[in-house]
């Protein structure tokens, strides 16, 4: 009875609504991780501000990339801005040079 009553109250919403389409894929976050990890490191990776701002310079450029010049292209735009950043400021865009005493 009780079980019958959330079925009724999912069927209404779809709610449960299972499929055999959907499945789940071992590397589904993959893109998501590296994309996160450019920008961390784009922006300074020991500065929150920094990452932020890195994590909307990737978003926006990617999608200005895939506008004006093609969507496959898109993955590779956040790769050239991280090497870009590594070559000529490898601290990040808003990180601080650290000396480390050994």
């Amino acid at each position: 009875m009780r079980s019958d009553r959330w079925q009724r109250l999912g069927e209404r919403f779809e709610i449960l609504e299972f499929d055999d389409t959907v499945r789940l894929i071992a590397d589904m976050g993959e893109s998501l991780g590296t994309k996160a990890f450019f920008a961390a490191i784009i922006g300074g990776f020991n500065n929150s501000r920094g990452a932020l701002l890195g994590g909307l310079l990737v978003g926006v450029s990617e999608n200005l990339a895939a506008a004006y010049i093609s969507s496959a292209y898109k993955d590779a735009v956040a790769l050239i801005i991280f090497m870009v950043v590594i070559l000529f400021k490898p601290q990040g865009l808003l990180g601080k040079k650290e000396e480390r005493k050994v």
